[in-house]
């Protein structure tokens, strides 16, 4: 075959060659995880007038429902006897009910979307790292409020120091089964009933509606006002802190379920019947910086094994939502969806009743 032949052939080949080469299909990577999709793309068809409704609303006409009925006595109808646990705990009851559960039923009919991409998984080991830094978060925050409220009462702002067990007062002492029903009602089921509204739900609103940061506080305020106790609202507002960056940490509402029992566990019981953790003082008038520095030096103990359980819960993360926000998860954006108008109305509606019920 002489050269002009293969001249001819040479561009038929190659031709052919390149037609049979397929293009390389590359695939994009989207950051954004897959239930902070679906929760834009169906946040964005929905009507007006369910974007303008959020859990928080539900919740604060709750709570006005569960006012009503404390303000008309409707426990001391319904259980005539003195305060006792059995009043205590159908008051508990019926403000579970009122203020997540009823609430958390109306708006997963209205938005099922947001409970369908609730995430329950989570890893051995962040479960174990979950538990194991609610305990000295919990002695942290109890601490701080004690030294606070013994500095405003002090100045004449408070009439007596913070008191911690009030309500473990109303249940007989030394006996299992009613330590299990204290538990259960204290500790257990406001755990499950607070996670799941409050992060699963009211959390991932809040990040589609508002930075990242103004949602992590407004939630931790929301679980501080919810309360209704002064005493109580620093502690908790520190849990939902925690629990809130926890939840974004790991996308798992069993991780915070976890950490908010360890929690409850030592607020509501160790710091009350251990004596080694025993928070609680006698007479506040009489003490002095120095009768306050073992148990200062318990909080030190337990800072330093919070802080360590802390940095190794965000080095297992799954992404980092402090550092890298606006880069790797698309909901935190700065562009607003419309119904925050209405959330900071349900808000400051919320403020206003937790300071009537607590000063009543």
């Amino acid at each position: 075959m002489n050269d002009k032949q293969n001249n001819k052939i040479r561009p038929i080949i190659k031709l052919r060659s390149e037609s049979t080469i397929r293009p390389t299909k590359i695939r994009i990577v989207n950051p954004t995880p897959k239930t902070s999709q679906s929760l834009i793309q169906q946040a964005n068809i929905d009507s007006k007038w369910q974007n303008k409704l959020n859990l928080l609303f539900f919740i604060v006409i709750g709570c006005l429902i569960f006012i009503l009925l404390d303000f008309f006595n409707i426990r001391q109808i319904l259980l005539p006897d003195i305060l006792n646990w059995k009043s205590w705990t159908f008051t508990q009851i019926v403000f579970l009910f009122s203020v997540y559960v009823l609430p958390s039923i109306i708006y997963i009919l209205i938005k099922p979307q947001f409970a369908l991409s609730i995430n329950f998984n989570v890893t051995p080991v962040t479960g174990l790292l979950s538990i194991l830094i609610g305990f000295p978060f919990a002695y942290i925050m109890a601490l701080l409020n004690l030294l606070l409220s013994v500095l405003l009462e002090r100045i004449g702002i408070l009439n007596n120091i913070v008191f911690y067990g009030k309500q473990i007062q109303f249940f007989p002492l030394n006996n299992a089964v009613y330590l299990l029903v204290y538990l259960t009602i204290t500790c257990l089921i406001p755990v499950i009933l607070i996670e799941f509204s409050l992060r699963g739900i009211l959390l991932e609103e809040l990040l589609i509606q508002k930075k990242q940061n103004h949602a992590i506080l407004f939630c931790a305020a929301v679980t501080g006002l919810l309360t209704f106790q002064f005493q109580e609202f620093m502690p908790y507002f520190g849990l939902g802190l925690l629990v809130s960056m926890l939840y974004l940490y790991h996308q798992s509402i069993t991780a915070t379920m976890l950490c908010h029992l360890s929690f409850n566990i030592t607020y509501h019981y160790l710091i009350i019947k251990s004596s080694v953790l025993n928070l609680n003082l006698t007479n506040s008038s009489v003490i002095f910086i120095e009768d306050l520095m073992p148990t200062i030096i318990k909080g030190l103990i337990a800072t330093t094994m919070f802080v360590p359980l802390f940095v190794v819960l965000s080095q297992i993360k799954r992404i980092n939502p402090l550092l890298d926000s606006d880069i790797i998860i698309e909901r935190h954006s700065k562009k607003k969806m419309p119904g925050n108008k209405f959330f900071n109305l349900s808000f400051l509606i919320l403020i206003l009743l937790f300071v009537v019920y607590a000063i009543i």
